[in-house]
């Protein structure tokens, strides 16, 4: 599913497990992007519930990939829209 801002959602499959749909966005190149964790490379899900650099839990909704070289994007959550930094995610062209 892609929207019109360039933000998509990819769904992967899981066998047994409810279905999960990965957090992606075009970047400023038009590249396909997505939202992974720093530590261990792991893809961001729609509906992940992840800590910010506090230890707030917020609950992500979505997310815009760098709109120019150097921005680092943002993650979308339930609380509100931040950089993808306060939550060691980064984004990385798939």
């Amino acid at each position: 599913m892609t929207f019109s801002s360039g933000i998509a959602l990819r769904s992967v499959v899981v066998p047994g497990e409810i279905m999960q749909v990965i957090v992606t966005s075009k970047d400023y190149t038009g590249a396909m992007c997505t939202l992974r964790h720093n530590s261990n490379d792991e893809p961001v899900h729609n509906m992940d519930v992840i800590l910010d650099f506090r230890g707030d839990a917020h609950r992500v909704h979505g997310g815009r990939a760098p709109h120019k070289r150097g921005a680092e994007g943002m993650v979308h959550t339930d609380k509100g829209e931040f950089y993808v930094g306060n939550f060691k995610l980064c984004w990385v062209q798939s």
